[in-house]
């Protein structure tokens, strides 16, 4: 199996001269393909015309046919590496010529006496390889009528031979793999995910903190977090995605730790106090403290977090060579709770450790944060806060490579980010009829965080009609008519990966505002909370008679349709039309207190 791939070409040669000998005579004259010098030294290195003793009764035609041109067995006395490069030669060179034989065939035209030979010769030339590669398998093990039949004794050592070569291999490239890098990729402390890079921007921001960052790194000194402003499609998440794959570069000898976190992504990143206490644990992870990752009194108080996450920068600032990165995309996104004290952002330091460097960004302007008034006051500072739409802090990105059609732009401007968005969303209620297109965006908005590929199939296929014709332009979906909206809409939908599920949800946050613009009413809200609630917390008549008794008593605590909920820091709460009222464990979902 070793040298599979390369002898998949052995038998160009001898399906050209023996297989298709008789057309080949007829359809030489119109098709003259020829070698040069170092080509034909090639083959006659490693193809002869004595054919090779094999475990196959081969023909005497095969055997002896004019023409027939044999891979040697050199290549067995070759090192890997030596035979993979020679190899590769090989294969290069013989579907080159394939390609020269097919484009001359189809330059030329063929004569009425010999269009019919040339035509299924051209044809067999197609499917010269996957059959080189067959009659390859064939070599190796006595052929069965119905294929490889695991149950045949010469069938199971190939198999056997083969998995044990493979295993070999895998085990080789990851033992290889793990020489390069002992740790697996540990030691960089990337404790999220972060953005992809980009190649499609141009803004004169990342150097300018570039300079700012060295400046203070070198004199010591304390400094506000940085902001980053603008609007919807500025550039602001492309802006922090190139400051944290390029930051890594700007110091020399020292270590840098990164940290970044998108408001509201998860029921996590959700709420400021939450977010907060997320970001606590990963410090304490990136920095190994001998205490733990969570100090055993930690509680959801405000102030108990605050002075955590205060301990955490001290902690920081003891460290030599090493440098803190944190990054907070979308900051005004955040949520505020009820228990907040003085301000929702009152956590944000206005004056942080010369070695901890904070990052944010925000569509809101600062004097509409809930920050309070020294921290507006202190991050208006000049070489701190950087507004995109200012001269100096122009950044230039490239939104799309297609940029859709845009009837709310004028001919001579260039389209906003949301006349984009607008012009995306009339293309794809082209295609598919606005109301499928519709009832898909607004299950997406409506469900914040995202839902799988199968949970959106059972909300948008009918299964009641095994004989129904389904058609996207009367709002429902197949598999095939799914996936193909998918990647149609691949410029405004991401997945992301989240408590071991691949959810969808919209790239964007103006797509939700777009679609509630559009297509949602009161009415339309309130039907669809109801159709995502059922959808997890079903009626009693829709459970399962095999349904394990911890989720029975979890989905058949309301005895009707769900018309309200919401999520209160660590726990959720649910109303139901039957009047109940349930205070659910957001981590177990377990039910913690019922009203009625």
């Amino acid at each position: 199996m070793f040298c599979l791939l390369p002898l998949s070409s052995v038998f160009i040669y001898s399906l050209l001269f023996a297989e298709h000998r008789q057309q080949k005579k007829q359809y030489r004259h119109s098709v003259d393909i020829l070698s040069t010098d170092d080509e034909a030294q090639c083959l006659r290195k490693w193809y002869s015309t004595s054919c090779p003793k094999t475990n196959v009764h081969q023909t005497e035609d095969t055997q002896h046919g004019e023409g027939c041109y044999w891979l040697t067995t050199n290549y067995r006395t070759l090192d890997r590496a030596e035979w993979v490069t020679e190899a590769q030669q090989l294969r290069e060179l013989l579907e080159r010529k394939i390609d020269e034989v097919l484009r001359a065939a189809e330059a030329k035209e063929t004569s009425a006496r010999d269009g019919l030979d040339g035509e299924q010769f051209c044809d067999n030339l197609k499917r010269l390889k996957t059959r080189a590669i067959a009659r390859e398998i064939e070599k190796g093990l006595d052929w069965a009528e119905n294929g490889i039949d695991p149950e045949l004794e010469c069938h199971d050592l190939y198999l056997t031979s083969f998995k044990n070569k493979m295993f070999e291999m895998m085990k080789a490239s990851i033992d290889q793999d793990l020489a390069k890098d002992p740790n697996g990729g540990k030691g960089r402390k990337k404790t999220v995910q972060h953005l992809s890079a980009n190649k499609y921007i141009s803004s004169k921001v990342p150097e300018r903190i570039k300079q700012n960052v060295q400046m203070n790194f070198r004199s010591g000194s304390r400094h506000p977090p940085y902001f980053i402003h603008g609007g919807h499609g500025s550039g602001k998440s492309t802006l922090l995605s190139r400051i944290y794959i390029e930051l890594t570069g700007w110091f020399e000898h020292t270590k840098v730790h990164r940290v970044i976190r998108y408001a509201s992504a998860t029921p996590r990143s959700a709420y400021n106090l939450e977010l907060l206490r997320v970001i606590c644990q990963q410090l304490a992870i990136i920095l190994n403290i001998p205490e733990g990752y969570l100090p055993k009194d930690a509680s959801f108080d405000p102030l108990y977090i605050n002075n955590w996450f205060q301990n955490l920068l001290k902690h920081c600032e003891d460290l030599h060579n090493e440098i803190l990165f944190l990054f907070i995309d979308d900051l005004h996104r955040l949520n505020p709770l009820d228990c907040d004290i003085v301000a929702a952002l009152s956590w944000l330091p206005i004056s942080l450790p010369w070695n901890v460097f904070l990052v944010v960004s925000t569509t809101v302007p600062i004097e509409s944060l809930r920050l309070t008034p020294m921290q507006k006051e202190r991050f208006k500072c000049a070489d701190y806060f950087f507004d995109l739409s200012l001269e100096q802090n122009e950044t230039k990105i490239k939104h799309w490579g297609v940029v859709p059609s845009c009837t709310e732009a004028l001919p001579d401007e260039i389209p906003t980010f949301a006349q984009l968005v607008n012009g995306l969303f009339d293309a794809m209620e082209q295609q598919f009829g606005v109301k499928g297109f519709s009832r898909l965006a607004i299950y997406i908005t409506c469900s914040e965080y995202g839902l799988t590929e199968t949970e959106f199939l059972e909300l948008l296929m009918p299964t009641q009609d095994a004989d129904l014709v389904i058609k996207s332009n009367e709002g429902d979906f197949n598999f095939s008519t799914f996936r193909t909206i998918r990647n149609q809409m691949k410029l405004i939908l991401r997945e992301k990966l989240m408590s071991g599920k691949l959810l969808i949800v919209w790239r964007h946050s103006i797509c939700s505002e777009i679609t509630r613009v559009r297509y949602m009413t009161p009415d339309i809200t309130r039907s669809i909370h109801s159709e995502l609630v059922n959808l997890f917390f079903p009626p009693d008549g829709d459970d399962s008679e095999d349904m394990s008794t911890e989720q029975h008593s979890r989905k058949s605590s309301h005895s009707g349709p769900i018309t309200y909920m919401k999520v209160l820091s660590q726990y959720l709460v649910t109303a139901s039309e039957d009047t109940s009222v349930i205070v659910w464990d957001m981590k177990t979902l377990a039910m913690k207190l019922r009203l009625r």
